[in-house]
């Protein structure tokens, strides 16, 4: 008798294992109309607006090049910091008050190697005039390649 009690107990749990495992995915699905919506709560109450993030990403540093922090947090550099930075491997340079590191630029630099003479300085002028090429300063497209060299401000 005991024996039929315990077949009785085993079969029954292979059913229910059997009928769990063959409910189709319509038996899963959520009707819309019961879900909350952002602005609802259980308890009646609205809660906080997601956090909006602002900060533009900061793009991919390479060896030499700092991570970009957001504005508020730029660093600033003095010009001795800059001139430790003057050579063709580690080239940082000031323009209009602003400091980029260029090393990874100067390979694709379109005016050559001309671009080494502004390493470790205040660069604006050469930028600005160009004297070993056109003479003309460069063009917006330049400025707008140098956006992603930028690493802070020169200290004042």
């Amino acid at each position: 008798m005991k024996t039929n009690w315990v077949f009785l107990i085993v079969a029954l749990v292979v059913l229910l294992l059997i009928s769990g495992c063959t409910q189709s995915e319509a038996d899963y699905t959520v009707d819309e109309s019961d879900t909350q919506t952002d602005a609802e709560n259980t308890d009646g109450q609205t809660p906080p607006p997601a956090l909006d993030d602002d900060t533009p990403p900061t793009p991919p540093s390479n060896d030499n090049t700092p991570p970009i922090p957001p504005e508020d947090l730029q660093p600033t550099y003095t010009l001795e910091e800059v001139a430790e930075h003057s050579t063709e491997t580690d080239c940082w340079m000031v323009l209009d008050g602003k400091v980029y590191a260029v090393t990874e630029f100067i390979s694709s630099h379109p005016g050559g190697i001309a671009i080494l003479e502004g390493c470790g300085k205040d660069a604006t002028t050469l930028f600005e005039t160009r004297p070993m090429g056109s003479g003309t300063p460069h063009s917006s497209g330049a400025r707008t390649r140098s956006e992603p060299l930028y690493i802070g401000d020169l200290a004042e």
